[in-house]
């Protein structure tokens, strides 16, 4: 197994891992944060003490508490471990990372610059759209047409798996900006997965979270598409904040349009106020990358107002935030909300 990103953000301080090449019979993953000077860790073998901050059925994962964590301990590592079954039983395959082993001083400005400078156009709303990601499963539970032969599906046009092999189809949908850059029409043919396409779209998406050339993107412009190319380019083991997409619009009859993907939009159902705790209450709140910014108003006294942070947040789950502090407005008839997840925002009213 492989860790393949495990990039800092400041900004919203966390960490996002992510990783591959797992045993084919993984159901699930535990991430642990790993501590020196504690007592040993007898299951990797090392000398620090493995503490478990979460577990997943994803090939990814966000420490929303890096940052804190790092001011404490000065140095992190973490510990992902594939399981076959959710026992405290030895992991099929096990990978350890420290984030601060590419970190380079001197690019920091260069880098910051440049990830400035992008998020200007990825959080314009007239520049840029949301799609969402999706990556083939290669781990969970087997569908019914599973071939361990193939280690995939046999039926190609199984809507429980979408060809894969492994129920759901796809790992949890991962939202990310997008800009188009160029628009071609040809037609060329391309993978069994994607037989024709016309649209062939350049797009410019964040290099965090990285876009593999197995993935597809769905969007509400295109519809789905494959990713036939994603080029990215890396300094001294960094990579720079932008990639490039060459994307194919998939044939219209192809198994993967057939994806419910409206329903793993953020939807918010409620905020309430408890002992200086604020609690937001919904359907996909799970935050895999970029900022959770939340903004609160009332419709009868814009003086009241109140705007939570990466600093406040608690605790993270798809169906709740937690945010440290309250807001006196939730008393008030109706209370509007914007909600920045996933650097998609989500706004409406909320009425008692």
């Amino acid at each position: 197994m492989i860790i393949t990103e495990a990039v800092p953000d400041i900004t919203s301080r966390s960490l996002f891992l992510s990783w591959g090449s797992a045993p084919p019979d993984t159901l699930m993953f535990r991430v642990y944060r790993l501590k020196r000077g504690a007592g040993a860790d007898e299951v990797a073998g090392l000398t620090e003490k493995a503490v478990l901050i979460g577990e997943t059925t994803d090939t990814f994962f966000s420490d929303i508490f890096y940052f804190d964590e790092l001011d404490e301990e000065g140095d992190l590592r973490y510990r992902i471990d594939a399981l076959s079954q959710i026992t405290e039983a030895r992991p099929l395959d096990t990978a350890v990372i420290s984030p601060l082993d590419n970190y380079t001083p001197e690019l920091a400005p260069f880098i910051n610059s440049a990830e400035m400078a992008a998020n200007i156009v990825f959080r314009n709303r007239k520049w840029s759209d949301t799609a969402y990601v999706l990556r083939p499963r290669t781990t969970g539970k087997h569908c019914g047409c599973y071939s361990p032969d193939r280690g995939r599906g046999k039926d190609p046009d199984c809507e429980k798996c979408y060809g894969t092999g492994f129920a759901g189809g796809f790992y949890t949908p991962i939202p990310v900006r997008y800009s188009e850059i160029r628009r071609e029409k040809l037609r060329r043919e391309i993978d069994e997965q994607s037989p024709q396409a016309r649209d062939i779209p350049l797009l410019a998406v964040p290099s965090t979270p990285q876009i593999r050339e197995t993935d597809f993107l769905a969007t509400n412009v295109y519809g789905i598409l494959s990713v036939a190319k994603a080029d990215t380019t890396i300094v001294r083991g960094v990579r720079m904040p932008t990639t490039l997409l060459t994307a194919v619009k998939l044939n219209k009859n192809s198994v993967i349009n057939r994806f419910p993907i409206t329903a793993v939009s953020p939807v918010v159902t409620g905020i309430t106020t408890g002992q200086n705790t604020l609690t937001v209450t919904g359907r996909n709140l799970v935050n895999v990358s970029g900022t959770i910014q939340l903004y609160l108003t009332t419709l009868d006294s814009l003086s009241e107002y109140a705007t939570f942070g990466p600093a406040d947040l608690i605790s993270t789950s798809a169906d709740r935030l937690v945010f440290r502090g309250t807001f006196k407005g939730c008393t008030s008839p109706s209370v509007k909300y914007m909600l920045f997840i996933n650097n998609i925002p989500v706004e409406g009213i909320i009425h008692s």
